[in-house]
């Protein structure tokens, strides 16, 4: 075997050690785009195919921290890159460069952070389910999200799309997931979300990375104390919340509680919740508290919708009660807090090197950003509602948008019928822009009676995001890239035998209406990667078979 040497540009033989818990071959794709990023080369491949031009003693040192060679990738990496490696590597623990003289180890923080939120904490050796929990760390748990982004996949694309840094956009940002993964990067981030509740949960998400563990505490502690003192006013005068703590439930929800008792419960405890909140001065502890109720009434209060179409939907509702959930919830706010400054003590979080995330309410298809200004954009829009359950975004949040005062009731059902991906919102079957094999699947939808109130929703849904994309490449600079995680396909079932009658792949829909001239869309259609996921919910989706599939889709503006 013979030493790859180190070339004048500073270009040193290194190996990527994964990390130990990868559990599937489409997590080592992801892996893959992100040592294409962070490296600035695409020379990454398997150990089998570059050992020979790897010099031993390097080689061996991999083999040493890693588990099988299915786990190194090997290639040329800058000699100053280790810096860069620390922050940005999401699937990887380790880079090893150098040569028989002199080898260096460079390890990544963020299986550090992912340690931070298991049962052994930063003390583990090793990653495992037991000792990890690679989606809830340091803020990421703040409040309970339905198919959040994970982590690892939004720090793979982020170094995929900005392997020389700069600013990256999420215009579906949801809970925030990129945004505090930019933030520990060191990348500069813009999020987006018309939910105003998805904007206050990930502005928090983000500035906590930064807040002092003493403040949550303070405003637990208050928590506990108001709630002692408004439980005993009810015991004393058989009336406990303050007259500006009023809170009542959603009508199209409150009425489908039952027994009574149950929905005064948890409005009673809202009122509680509310009355302890509007008595802290502190805004910064405030916050703390606005998201650990929602979170409380989102665990409480579960909506899931039926699929059908016509707004059904059934309750999940929670066995504790929740002024306890709230209460719990705000003690693991602050242990997020603590062990956070446990990274830091550790050297693995340094508040001088984080990124800044630019947070706030705004729609996608009306981006507020000037033209040619993003660098890249990764983000995942709503599936189709045409075959996914999830019909609704706001009136799922309806009870954490109402007690927050974010939005009234009326409010949620009026913009409900604007949001990209809701069943409520409608266009004709054949509009200009329309894919050829979007048109015919709405048209093959319409005559269906179980269908058809999805039909137009569909037509809708797609000529969404045709303006989404063009905002999209509008922002984008010449030559930067966007990366979609959507569904890799949608797969329509006879409703008597469960047989499959109809497939639908998103990545080729989204080339169809890339390549409609009538669109104006300026990108070229790179990559496509699938995802396999494995199916979680056969309640939600009892005629589904098998797995899920997502499929990254990778363009890059023209």
């Amino acid at each position: 075997m013979s030493s790859t040497p180190i070339d004048q540009a500073g270009i040193a033989p290194s190996i990527l050690i994964l990390k130990e818990d990868i559990e599937t071959s489409d997590d080592l794709k992801l892996a893959l785009l992100e040592a294409r990023g962070i490296s600035g080369n695409d020379t990454f491949t398997s150990l089998k195919e570059w050992n020979q031009a790897i010099d031993p003693a390097l080689l061996a040192e991999g083999q040493k921290l890693a588990r099988d060679n299915d786990h190194i990738l090997v290639g040329l990496f800058p000699r100053e890159g280790g810096e860069a490696f620390q922050k940005r590597a999401g699937f990887y623990s380790h880079l090893l460069q150098g040569d028989t003289q002199e080898i260096s180890v460079t390890e990544a923080f963020q299986t550090y952070y992912e340690r931070s939120a298991g049962a052994t904490g930063l003390k583990a050796t090793s990653l495992s389910g037991l000792n990890r929990k690679k989606n809830e760390y340091l803020t990421h748990s703040f409040h309970k999200y339905k198919a959040k982004f994970f982590p690892r996949m939004a720090r793979a694309l982020t170094n995929y799309v900005l392997p020389d840094g700069g600013r990256v956009l999420d215009p579906f940002m949801g809970s925030g997931t990129l945004g505090v993964e930019a933030t520990l990067m060191g990348v500069q981030a813009e999020g987006i979300d018309v939910d105003p509740l998805s904007v206050e949960m990930a502005k928090l998400k983000v500035d906590a990375i930064r807040i002092p563990a003493s403040e949550a505490r303070k405003a637990y502690e208050h928590f506990l104390v108001a709630v002692s003192a408004n439980q005993q006013q009810g015991l004393l005068w058989g009336e406990s919340s303050e007259p500006n703590s009023a809170y009542e439930l959603p009508e199209f929800i409150r009425k489908k509680i039952t027994p009574e008792a149950l929905r005064d419960e948890i409005e009673e405890d809202t009122r509680i919740a509310l009355s302890a909140l509007s008595s802290y001065s502190d805004e910064v502890g405030r916050r703390f508290l606005r998201i650990a109720l929602s979170h409380a009434l989102a665990t409480k209060v579960g909506l899931r919708w039926m699929g059908t179409g016509d707004n059904r939907f059934a309750l999940s509702m929670g066995v504790r009660r929740l002024i306890r959930v709230m209460s719990n919830h705000l003690s693991k706010m602050v242990a997020a807090l603590e062990q956070r400054d446990l990274l830091i003590s550790g050297g693995f979080l340094n508040f001088s090197e984080l990124g800044s995330a630019n947070i706030q309410r705004g729609d996608v298809r009306m981006l507020p950003y000037q033209d040619n200004s993003i660098d890249g954009i990764v983000t995942s829009p709503p599936y189709l509602p045409a075959s996914s359950g999830r019909e609704t975004y706001l009136r799922s949040r309806a009870c954490s948008l109402t007690a927050l005062g974010l939005m009234s009731e009326a409010e949620i059902m009026v913009r409900e019928t604007e949001m990209v991906g809701s069943i409520i919102r409608t266009a004709p079957a054949r509009s200009s822009g329309l894919p050829q094999s979007i048109s015919e699947l709405v048209e093959w939808m319409e005559p269906q009676r179980a269908r058809k109130p999805k039909a137009l929703a569909t037509s809708a849904y797609f000529l969404d995001i045709a303006q989404s994309l063009r905002e999209m490449a509008r922002v984008t600079k010449p030559g930067g890239k966007i990366a979609l995680v959507v569904s890799s396909e949608h797969v329509f079932y006879d409703l008597l035998t469960r047989e499959i009658v109809r497939r639908v792949s998103m990545p080729e829909a989204i080339s169809e209406i890339i390549s409609e001239a009538h669109n104006e869309i300026p990108l070229k259609l790179d990559n496509v990667v699938k995802i396999q996921l494995p199916k979680m919910d056969y309640v939600a989706r009892p005629a589904s078979k098998g797995d899920y599939a997502e499929a990254v889709v990778i363009a890059t503006k023209v």
